[in-house]
């Protein structure tokens, strides 16, 4: 992978009290991934009819490649300062990012039906983009009420964009459907024709927001925000908070909120027929999965419904004291339930249906899955962080920061300790309830991420120079296989060695990062930065079951992480800082 970056960001003062200031940047980025090799033997199975002209190109199979070309490119200018005895701030932002695909080292089965001496090894699978124009306006100002209103008043309008390009037509095309082969690229599939095009929606806001000094130690505040969004209507959302202080070195904070969010244009719009390797028997076996969008006729046939909104609700409680000079505490927890919460769905069949089967093979799937409103979940969490700093022979300046993460996601459950899942009767009708959402689904959002987290920074500054070293440890994490009933082990996959049954769950252990930098000041305005990301070269366990091989060899798990199985990082930088 291989990229860079332009950044700008500049102020400039029109007059006395106002000014004017723009930032933005532009960055690409170039990747290159592979899928699963392609050995002679899936070839010959995969291609049937077609072996022959794709050993003539890969006499010892292949493996497909997705190439990505990322752009994006954003802009903000805006102009702030005072009007009368108000505090004025108006912008305009916008920002597009470009996301294309290219797949190398491939090959089409099917395009030998029509050209079995020229078969393609190059695709262009076509490319997706999303662009956000957002405008604010943003007044504020002091009241000498009581010890002091803070009053606050804007409104925001943004236009969103999600565009669909499609691919080349070798790039999704079945030439031959009678053969059984696979549509389109390996690996990677082009965007469908059908799918092309660009959707578009706007939203418009205003908030009112107000904070008064009650007292000289007690503080409240409390926000509304109306938003009406041109798909989805209209929402009210509020916020009340307030803030107490016991002496100088000590305060007590709490909120309590309402939250509102559209489903995404990505979530409404985007549609794409993937090759997936699934476990049948013990064996990867290439399944070809749509995913189609929530208004599409197989999702009405299915009974997904519509997407509509997430709601949430939230409160928080938190301290802060600073019990001598130098040293920082603060310790905060807090409670978030989000309702109708959007998932994408594992794959549906057809279920004997004659027409979800023929507009399956028209997209050239035979499963199918769709983002929907499915479940609701609750966060809990402590965040806690101690820093502190000291100047040491009135020159040496160190600074130790620890921080600590405490999480707990949940999935609301039935009263038998099922999630509760809103589908669809015709799924539950058809046994197909379980696709919907299951076991590994809930496993990501409860325990497939680390649940705590600890991080202890140093950094030292001697005049131009300067350092950094942090240890941050991630908690465990656990994998839950979907296709396997806990209750049941009887039913669980046979070990490829040992010929016992096994269940494919597996705990991670924890696992600890270090990161190191040094910095110089060449002179003023220009630092040079050199240092490493995971400067000890750590990893995460490996699967440890059979089934989860590749070569001969264990695998890192593409499932669940904590810190990633890239390896060491090491970097240089470059700052320039011209005012």
């Amino acid at each position: 992978m291989n990229g860079g970056g332009l950044f700008v960001n500049a102020d400039y003062a029109l007059s006395r009290h106002w000014n004017l200031y723009a930032f933005g940047g532009y960055n690409k980025k170039q990747g290159l991934s592979a899928g699963f090799y392609r050995y002679p033997s899936s070839v010959a199975s995969g291609a049937r009819d077609y072996a022959d002209e794709v050993f003539a190109i890969y006499p010892d199979g292949f493996l497909p490649q997705i190439e990505s070309d990322l752009q994006d490119i954003s802009a903000a200018l805006g102009v702030r300062g005072r009007l009368g005895q108000w505090q004025l701030d108006l912008s305009n932002t916008t920002g597009q990012n470009r996301f294309d695909f290219t797949i190398s080292n491939s090959v089409n089965y099917t395009q030998a039906a029509v050209s079995p001496n020229n078969l393609q090894t190059v695709f262009d699978a076509g490319g997706l983009k999303f662009l956000q124009n957002t405008t604010n306006l943003d007044l504020n100002r002091k009241f000498d009420v009581l010890k002091g209103l803070s009053f606050a008043v804007g409104g925001e309008f943004r236009l969103e964009q999600f565009g669909l390009r499609a691919g080349e037509e070798a790039s999704w095309r079945n030439y031959d459907t009678a053969s059984g082969a696979a549509s389109g690229a390996q690996v990677f599939a082009g965007f469908l024709p059908s799918n092309e095009g660009d959707n578009s929606r706007n939203s418009i806001a205003a908030y009112v927001d107000a904070e008064q000094d009650f007292t000289r130690n007690w503080m409240v505040g409390a926000a509304l925000r109306f938003e009406n969004y041109s798909d989805f209507g209209s929402t009210i959302n509020y916020k009340i908070a307030s803030r107490y202080k016991i002496g100088e070195y000590l305060s007590l904070r709490a909120s309590a909120s309402s939250g509102f969010r559209a489903p995404s244009m990505q979530q409404r719009f985007y549609a794409k027929t993937n090759t997936l390797f699934v476990s049948i028997d013990g064996q990867l076996t290439p399944v070809e999965s749509g995913t189609f969008t929530n208004d599409s006729r197989p999702a009405e046939i299915l009974g997904i419904p519509e997407l509509t909104q997430e709601t949430s609700q939230s409160f928080t409680a938190g301290v802060t004291a600073r019990p001598t000079e130098g040293l920082e505490i603060s310790v905060d927890a807090y409670q978030i339930d989000i309702d109708n919460r959007i998932v994408l769905t594992n794959n549906f069949t057809d279920g004997g249906n004659a027409e979800l089967k023929a507009q399956l093979e028209a997209a050239g799937a035979g499963q199918a899955n769709f983002f929907a409103n499915a479940i609701d979940t609750r966060s809990r969490g402590v965040e806690a962080v101690i820093a502190y700093g000291k100047v040491l022979g009135g020159k040496h300046d160190l600074r130790f920061t620890l921080a600590a993460t405490f999480i707990d996601n949940e999935v609301k459950k039935n009263p038998d300790g099922t999630p509760r899942i809103q589908a669809s009767p015709i799924l539950i009708e058809t046994g197909q309830v379980a696709r919907y959402f299951n076991r590994e689904d809930q496993s990501r959002i409860e325990v497939a991420n680390p649940r705590n987290k600890f991080n202890f920074t140093i950094n030292y500054k001697l005049k131009k120079f300067g350092a950094m070293l942090r240890a941050v440890q991630w908690g465990e994490v656990v994998y839950l296989d979907p296709s396997i009933d806990p209750t049941k082990p009887e039913n669980f996959p046979t070990n490829a060695f040992s010929g016992n049954k096994e269940t494919l769950d597996q705990t991670f252990n924890p696992v600890t990062i270090f990161d190191a930098s040094v910095s110089y000041q060449v002179w003023k305005g220009l630092t040079l930065s050199v240092g490493a990301n995971n400067l000890l070269d750590t990893y995460q366990d490996r699967h440890i079951h059979s089934n989860n091989m590749s070569s001969g060899r264990f695998v890192y798990s593409r499932r669940v992480q904590q810190a990633g199985f890239a390896g060491r990082l090491v970097f240089a930088r470059v700052k320039f800082d011209i005012r």
